[in-house]
C-alpha cells in the first residue's frame, strides 16, 4: 500500500511538472538558486571572518558576487558565481616587505624621515592590509625607488613579478 502511494504521488508531481507554465518554472529556477546562493553564504561566513585565511580576499570577493547573483543578467539561468583562486598578486605586508634586500628596506626607512615622496608611499603601505601588486600606486612606489637609485636597475620589476 506504501509503494503505491509513492507512485502515485510520484505521478501526479509528474503531471503537475508537465502542466507548469514558463514563468513558474522560471520561479521555481530562481528560488532554487536563491536557495543555493543562501546556502553558499552560510557555507563560506566563517572564512569569511578569519583574515589570515589564504584566500580570505577571494572569499570576499566571492560572497559580494553571491550576494549580487539575484540582481544579475540572465538570473536564473545565468551563470554561478566562483570563487576567484587565481588571485595571486595579492601579498601580505610580510611577504611584500620581504621582496627587498635587507640593505632595501633600511635604506628605504631612513629615506622616509626625509624625503616627502617615500614617507609618502610608506604611510600607504602602512594603511594597506594587503599589497596588490597590480595596483598603480604599487608599481609607481616601486618604479620611484628604482628610478632614485634607491633601489637597483632591475630590482621592480623583480620584486613586482617574482611569485
Amino acid at each position: 500500500m506504501i509503494i503505491n502511494t509513492k507512485k502515485k504521488a510520484a505521478e501526479e508531481k509528474a503531471i503537475l511538472l508537465a502542466n507548469r507554465s514558463p514563468e513558474q518554472v522560471t520561479n521555481d529556477k530562481a528560488i532554487e538558486e536563491r536557495l543555493w546562493r543562501d546556502s553558499e553564504l552560510d557555507r563560506t561566513d566563517k572564512l569569511a571572518t578569519i583574515k589570515d585565511y589564504p584566500l580570505y580576499y577571494a572569499q570576499i570577493s566571492y560572497r559580494e558576487k553571491l550576494r549580487d547573483y539575484p540582481n544579475s543578467e540572465g538570473f536564473p539561468n545565468g551563470t554561478r558565481p566562483e570563487v576567484d583562486i587565481t588571485i595571486k598578486n595579492a601579498l601580505t605586508k610580510f611577504q611584500f616587505i620581504s621582496r627587498f634586500t635587507t640593505e632595501e628596506r633600511i635604506t628605504i626607512m631612513g629615506l622616509a624621515k626625509t624625503n616627502s615622496a617615500i614617507s609618502d608611499w610608506m604611510e600607504l603601505f602602512k594603511l594597506t592590509e594587503e599589497i596588490n601588486l597590480n595596483d598603480p600606486k604599487t608599481k609607481g612606489g616601486i618604479e620611484m625607488l628604482e628610478q632614485g637609485g634607491i633601489i637597483e636597475v632591475g630590482r621592480a620589476d623583480e620584486i613586482l613579478n617574482s611569485f
